[in-house]
């Protein structure tokens, strides 16, 4: 198994966060706790008039001037607010700003934590621009509660690799190279269908977004062409709440894997079509085939009787050759399961996401 590129074990959704930012050894940070009363100038900076008459704008310490932003309880913000930042979010990374103009900013990611779900309708543009949602949960065992207690964590802020701004713009340019094989795409297609066909509300800007993601995957996984574990990383774009994101999950896995009880169901189908077909063979397939039935072809209805019997093979034969079709085609969807969970685990983005439905 590859190596993960994280190993923190301690729950705290800022304390991961603010560990991200030292990833880029140049480029600036702005990092901000937001509440309700939190002001436009605060995260956009402020006008001031200069010495010399002339309107100036003060950037600095702003998301105006940052390579990576960090807002922390992201939701406790006013709609006005955040939907204010949808030009920095967006691909453009454009805002505008009075007495300025539209600035283009160096932004090349923004974090956020939050202890609640956006409600508010107005902020579906604005949350539909958030692509990666994780779940931190409360520690569950106890061993890792005493961890926590004594500060058995990396505290520090060191990490074995680190990025300049240039790199990671580089890098973009190099995954955009990436390729999207055809069975793999059929198979984004496929999962698109389910997706509205289940009524979950992504947005077509968001599943192309998760299409660049998926490249950024498969580049970052070392391949030069997306493969099926990428997909995955779907789990964590799109949803809105926890409903969706069970919701999400499930229809992934669906869309690649056979259900437990559908299996489980095929399975004693299978179990029962073989007894009857063997059961009819034993019974008259197999007296007919070694001469233990007797008829006298010089007589039209024993002729009769021996070309039905002969029909009745027929059709046993190609009734098992059927079950062959259907048995082959459950392995085949058997083996793909397989070579799936091995892509899964070889993917350093998805850790203990074995099939389990």
């Amino acid at each position: 198994m590859k190596e993960r590129l994280f190993n923190i074990f301690v729950v705290g959704k800022t304390f991961i966060v603010n560990k991200l930012k030292h990833i880029l050894r140049d480029g600036k940070v702005f990092s901000y706790m937001l509440s309700h009363d939190t002001k436009a100038r605060e995260i956009f900076g402020h006008s001031y008039m200069g010495d010399d008459g002339e309107l100036r704008h003060k950037v600095e310490m702003s998301i105006v001037d940052a390579s990576i932003v960090i807002l922390d309880e992201l939701f406790k913000a006013t709609s006005t607010l955040l939907n204010g930042m949808l030009g920095a979010l967006s691909q453009n990374r454009n805002v505008f700003i009075d007495g300025v103009g539209e600035v283009k900013l160096p932004l090349i990611s923004a974090f956020a934590t939050s202890n609640e779900f956006p409600k508010d309708e107005v902020l579906d543009p604005f949350d539909d621009r958030l692509h990666f949602r994780y779940v931190v949960e409360r520690i569950k065992d106890d061993k890792s509660f005493k961890r926590m207690i004594l500060k058995e964590y990396d505290t520090t802020n060191e990490f074995s690799v680190s990025f300049s701004y240039e790199e990671i713009i580089a890098l973009e340019k190099e995954y955009s190279k990436v390729k999207f094989v055809d069975e793999v795409l059929e198979f984004f297609v496929k999962l698109k269908n389910a997706i509205v066909r289940n009524e979950l509300n992504i947005s077509d800007r968001k599943l192309d977004d998760a299409s660049s993601i998926f490249k950024a995957s498969a580049y970052l996984n070392g391949r030069d062409s997306v493969n099926y574990s990428d997909i995955f990383v779907m789990m964590h774009l799109g949803w809105r709440d926890l409903t969706e994101k069970k919701k999400l999950t499930q229809i992934i896995f669906d869309t690649f894997f056979q259900k437990k009880e559908d299996l489980e169901k095929n399975l004693i189908g299978y179990k029962e079509r073989l007894h009857q077909i063997l059961s009819y063979a034993q019974a008259h397939v197999n007296p007919f085939l070694n001469d233990k039935i007797k008829f006298d072809l010089d007589d039209n209805n024993e002729r009769a009787r021996y070309n039905n019997y002969v029909n009745f093979y027929i059709s046993v034969l190609e009734a098992l050759e059927a079950f062959r079709i259907e048995l082959e085609e459950a392995q085949n969807l058997y083996y793909f399961a397989m070579e799936v969970e091995d892509l899964i685990e070889d993917n350093i983005f998805l850790i203990n996401y074995k099939n389990s439905s």
